[in-house]
């Protein structure tokens, strides 16, 4: 039954993957799945809140800075909601995006199937007034353009004792991509997260979780994070990860549990350090940063995900 059940579940995701779009880059995605996986809200607690702050390519002006709020917690121990909030900039380029998740937990013998979906809007503006025209007082200059854009995803993640399996479609509408003469003109393309985890005990002190993120857009070549991090009495981390578009990523974290009489409260920063590489040499664009920061609160009665996941 759970076997063909996941089977059904990755059938219908691969099946409806002409439809989907553009999503932001991140590199500690499995420290807040909820980015790129609606099906994973919930599994942080009763309330936790997430900040993330990710400034690329040091080197270069106006390159990409992206700001995230996530909020996310569980109704009860089938249902889970949450809200992501994003600010995206490049250059005179800005993303808006809000969305609410909501999801269910399936529980069977020996693993825990959530499935999700989220729904919300992508508001994308043009400041043209940043640009310089070749012509001063070009008509296609100096009056901006924002657009609204929809959105809806769908997404699910299996659970099993030391595994996490995810399959998502954040982006299930079209995303305003082209800039031309000052107008933002839609231009979808296909998207396909897949995301696993696994924990493998080394002794009584150590573990290793060796982790993958596969995104898939249709015209593009697919995308790959592959990331090891060793885990110190589960409560610090560091790691090591590599990106196929050659680009190497460090990182670290810290749980830091918080003492209460009714709440069991955990505290998490983390921080990465991207390097791209090209031709065997590091690329002048410059490094590029991403802080994480996280604060969870749940019932000392209710049954969490081990902290390694979250």
């Amino acid at each position: 039954m759970l076997h063909r059940l996941i089977i059904i579940i990755v059938f219908t995701f691969v099946s409806i993957s002409n439809i989907a779009a553009q999503r932001q880059l991140y590199s500690q995605y499995l420290f807040n799945k909820t980015l790129i996986n609606p099906g994973s809200t919930g599994d942080k607690g009763e309330l936790n809140a997430t900040v993330v702050h990710r400034s690329q390519w040091q080197k270069i002006e106006n390159a990409p800075k992206t700001t995230t709020l996530a909020l996310e917690g569980r109704i009860n121990e089938k249902v889970s909601v949450g809200a992501n909030l994003v600010r995206e900039s490049i250059g005179p380029y800005n993303i808006y995006q809000i969305d609410g998740a909501y999801a269910y937990r399936l529980k069977f013998n020996k693993a825990t199937i959530n499935v999700g979906v989220s729904a919300g809007a992508y508001i994308f503006s043009l400041s043209d007034n940043d640009l310089d025209a070749f012509q001063n007082g070009d008509p296609a200059f100096g009056h901006g353009d924002r657009n609204i854009q929809p959105n809806f995803g769908l997404g699910t993640q299996v659970v099993l004792k030391n595994t996490v399996v995810g399959f998502s479609m954040p982006y299930l509408t079209g995303v305003f991509s082209n800039i031309n003469n000052g107008t933002i003109s839609l231009n979808p393309n296909n998207h396909l997260y897949l995301h696993a985890e696994h924990i493998i005990k080394v002794n009584s002190f150590l573990e290793v979780k060796p982790a993958t993120v596969l995104k898939i857009i249709k015209g593009a070549p697919a995308n790959v994070d592959f990331n090891v991090h060793a885990i110190l009495f589960e409560n610090y981390w560091a790691g090591l990860g590599y990106r196929t578009d050659n680009s190497w990523i460090f990182s670290s974290r810290v749980l830091i549990p918080i003492k209460s009489t009714q709440f069991n409260k955990t505290a998490s920063i983390g921080y990465s350090f991207d390097l791209g590489r090209n031709n065997n040499r590091i690329m002048n664009t410059g490094s590029t940063h991403e802080i994480n920061l996280s604060i969870g609160i749940w019932k000392k009665t209710q049954k969490l995900l081990s902290p390694r996941f979250l």
